[in-house]
């Protein structure tokens, strides 16, 4: 069984989208939506739906979802952003890759007439992603030490890279609802969030090696680790 997980804060211009998407694609799963203290109209916009509603104080994306996957059922997790939109059903997509791997990351496509972004443009990864429960466990969930949403999802990744597990980057389309405008803010706030953790001393001897093993990485990427 799949368990897919989407963490909202003050979601309510995409979340019910992004949540009927997911009950539209017809997959045989568990879906938990977690409002970590909206003020906003975001969980009356879905609290209809045929979902599990978790409800935390504000504790943040990588407290509200470590807390969520302990009361999850699913022996594969799916961490999808609130304001994702797919257009595929994911589970028939990545599920052939994880024989092989224990992370999938997919890339995204960004809907927008006023910003325009292709398939060879570096996104992190920070929109949807797909690991074994068992894998995950092991790791001890999402890092905390991020104030704000963004970076953990990277931490998330060199971590398994570094206990010797593999993972694939796959470049599959979905769609991307954010404002163009406060895309590029959070965008730019997560690279910095994820520069400051790969300048970290502590994780400073898998910076460059344990990269290179990610299947189908981006050159592009390469070549911003490689200038830190």
């Amino acid at each position: 069984m799949v368990t897919f997980f989407i963490p909202f804060y003050n979601e309510s211009s995409t979340i019910l989208d992004c949540l009927t998407a997911i009950i539209n694609s017809n997959e045989k799963c568990e879906i938990i939506a977690i409002d970590d203290g909206s003020t906003d109209s975001s969980y009356e916009k879905i609290k209809h739906l045929p979902i599990r509603i978790i409800k935390t104080k504000n504790v943040g994306k990588a407290r509200a979802l470590n807390s969520a996957t302990k009361e999850a059922n699913g022996d594969v997790f799916i961490f999808v952003d609130a304001d994702v939109i797919i257009s595929k059903p994911l589970w028939k997509i990545i599920n052939p890759f994880l024989r092989e791997y224990d992370l999938i990351n997919i890339n995204n496509i960004i809907e927008s007439r006023e910003v325009e972004l292709t398939k060879n443009t570096f996104t992190p990864p920070i929109n949807i992603i797909c690991i074994k429960k068992k894998v995950f466990k092991s790791l001890k969930g999402f890092s905390t030490i991020y104030p704000k949403a963004g970076g953990e999802d990277l931490d998330l990744l060199i971590r398994l890279l570094g206990k010797g597990h593999k993972a694939y980057i796959l470049n599959e389309d979905y769609i991307h609802k954010d404002k163009p405008m406060i895309f590029l803010k959070k965008w730019r706030f997560i690279i910095w969030n994820n520069i400051t953790y790969i300048k970290n001393i502590r994780y400073k001897y898998c910076q460059i090696k344990l990269l290179k093993n990610i299947k189908s990485i981006p050159a592009k990427i390469m070549s911003i680790f490689v200038k830190l």
